[in-house]
């Protein structure tokens, strides 16, 4: 029976096994002394290490037994086993030994198995692997696409089974997304074009702006083109020369005559209407000034010096926005609007191409 046991930690864990009989053993059996203390789990049919505060009075306390390698002997049906206890010895009454032979595991992480069969189209495919530390899908999937000849060998597979494979020497169209059709209607069709598209009246665009009149090539197409030019610039997707783009910012607005603080100056923001009668410090006259306001700061443009303005002129001015038509200079813009387009921008309005 089991008696008394009040406090079996405070035995100095060392319970001890008397007459019983084992399995037949070839050594001698010895504590294993490894410091811990075990607890049968019946969900695992595990012998677990645990802490010495986790036992509570009346629990089993396991004790490793392992081996001795140095005292064998042939045979042994019998086993006697003593204790002594070092402390609370006058306590134990009696006690019931007990006997069990599980697998053992002193740490309680857990690790998953995983096996991969494809169905369907991935029929065929068998993989396998152990020890994951989560049941996280991820993983498997990272691990079957790192065996890339079987992945690509599948992949295959699946636009074979569900696509049309089309050589680009086939006679093919081909659209703007890389697609290749088996014929004109088509590549119409799948692209929700309705309209026909008659000899040398396919009509270009550039950049979503349409160009008057049709451009069946590209050559013709260029020539609604200009290059942008290095002393030019690029203001809100147009082209201007540097006098082009104050005009645009003056809007048609009337010359003004203004007063300056430094003679010979092109361009500022600090300057008097010489309408307003104070000027103090302003000594220097402009009679004919643009005036004109640009995210709430006011700017000037002496008329007589347009000519000589460039874009370090404006933008060292303080007005933001402007592109400097020298880095530029690859690109193009459409000869009657002077809007601006990236070099190549221009595509076939229909999206088609007969290859």
């Amino acid at each position: 029976m089991k008696a008394k046991r009040l406090t079996a930690l405070a035995l100095a864990a060392l319970m001890a096994v008397s007459t019983t009989s084992v399995e037949k053993v070839s050594s001698d059996l010895d504590f294993a002394n490894d410091g811990k203390y075990y607890k049968y789990n019946s969900d695992t049919n595990r012998i677990e290490a645990v802490a010495k505060d986790a036992f509570q009075p009346g629990d089993d306390v396991y004790i490793l037994l392992k081996e001795d390698s140095g005292d064998k002997f042939s045979t042994k049906k019998t086993y006697n086993a003593y204790a002594t206890w070092t402390i609370g010895d006058s306590w134990v009454k009696d006690i019931d030994v007990v006997y069990r032979k599980v697998d053992i595991t002193t740490s309680t992480s857990t690790t998953y198995d995983w096996t991969f069969s494809g169905t369907g189209v991935l029929d065929g495919w068998t993989a396998s692997n152990t020890g994951l530390a989560s049941k996280d899908d991820a993983t498997v999937k990272a691990a079957l696409k790192a065996d890339t000849s079987t992945f690509n060998k599948y992949v295959e597979k699946y636009i074979s089974d569900h696509y049309d494979v089309i050589s680009a020497s086939d006679n093919a169209w081909t659209d703007n997304s890389g697609r290749y059709w088996k014929s004109e209607e088509s590549a119409k069709r799948n692209n929700g074009i309705t309209a026909e598209m008659e000899a040398g009246e396919t009509k270009w665009t550039i950049n979503d702006h349409t160009e008057a009149g049709t451009f069946d090539t590209e050559e013709n197409l260029k020539k609604a083109l200009t290059n942008v030019g290095p002393t030019q610039m690029v203001y809100q997707n147009k082209v201007y020369t540097a006098s082009e783009l104050v005009e645009f910012l003056n809007n048609s607005a009337p010359t003004q005559a203004i007063k300056v603080k430094a003679d010979g100056t092109k361009i500022g923001t600090d300057y008097k209407l010489a309408s307003d009668g104070e000027s103090s410090g302003y000594d220097y006259d402009i009679t004919e000034a643009y005036v004109f306001t640009v995210n709430d700061t006011s700017y000037y443009v002496d008329k007589s010096k347009l000519g000589e303005l460039s874009y370090s002129d404006l933008s060292g001015a303080g007005i933001t926005g402007i592109t400097d038509g020298s880095t530029v200079t690859s690109n193009w813009y459409i000869t009657a609007t002077k809007d601006y387009v990236v070099d190549k921008a221009w595509t076939c309005r229909s999206g088609l191409f007969p290859f």
